[in-house]
């Protein structure tokens, strides 16, 4: 469960980013670990339904 910063309000966390330019196009944060492999996460979203603040997050509990 995620609260919003500025209002402590339960953030809503099903949403995504769409680039209107492209509409198949997910945006991803690639990581370079230290032994220069690369790690790719999806880039998620939340957003305050009160207030209308978002965030941008990726999901680590998946890593390793």
């Amino acid at each position: 469960m995620r609260l919003c910063p500025r209002c402590q309000c339960e953030m809503e966390t099903q949403t995504y980013l769409v680039d209107q330019a492209l509409q198949i196009s997910d945006l991803h944060i690639i990581r370079k670990n230290k032994d220069y492999t690369k790690t790719d996460y999806p880039l998620l979203a939340a957003l305050c339904p009160k207030c209308g603040h978002i965030e941008f997050f990726v999901d680590l509990k998946d890593e390793k």
